[in-house]
């Protein structure tokens, strides 16, 4: 049975878990918008474990198949990682835990979010859910990344 539930990052088989889905997804990103300086790729478990996000995750059985991690300041949901293990890539798992953060956050007016500007698939799925492109931010001469957003 699939299942979303938080993740609690005080637990090393949690962080562990959480890398292992990250470096392999920001990976593949990395290869579809030609950019090796994901920040992403480069965390620790000290990184994860201190970066004060809320972390989600989604279930089969009980392997980690996706999880997403968010900030809120201002009543606005800032979404800082969305991973999906890339086996598990177009089973709606993404979607899903959008859809659970909007259905189970109270008080909240927007939800933010960024991406590679060539990262076409993570561009449709916020497209498809009903966020807007906003802003494009120059990271370096070869490498910018788009902020979506949606108001709720």
């Amino acid at each position: 049975m699939d299942k979303i539930i938080f993740l609690d990052i005080k637990y090393k088989n949690t962080i562990k878990a959480i890398l292992n889905i990250q470096k392999k997804a920001y990976s593949k990103e990395a290869e579809i918008i030609n950019y090796k300086k994901i920040p992403n790729l480069f965390d620790t478990e000290e990184k994860i474990q201190n970066s004060e996000e809320t972390f989600i995750g989604y279930y089969r059985a009980e392997l980690l198949l996706g999880f997403l991690s968010y900030k809120i300041f201002s009543k606005t949901l800032d979404i800082h990682r969305l991973a999906v293990n890339p086996p598990f890539f177009r089973q709606g798992i993404a979607e899903k835990l959008l859809k659970h953060l909007e259905k189970t956050i109270k008080g909240i007016k927007r939800i933010i979010v960024r991406t590679g500007k060539g990262n076409f698939p993570a561009k449709n799925l916020y497209i498809k859910y009903g966020f807007k492109e906003t802003e494009e931010i120059k990271i370096d001469e070869s490498f910018s990344l788009i902020l979506f957003s949606k108001e709720i």
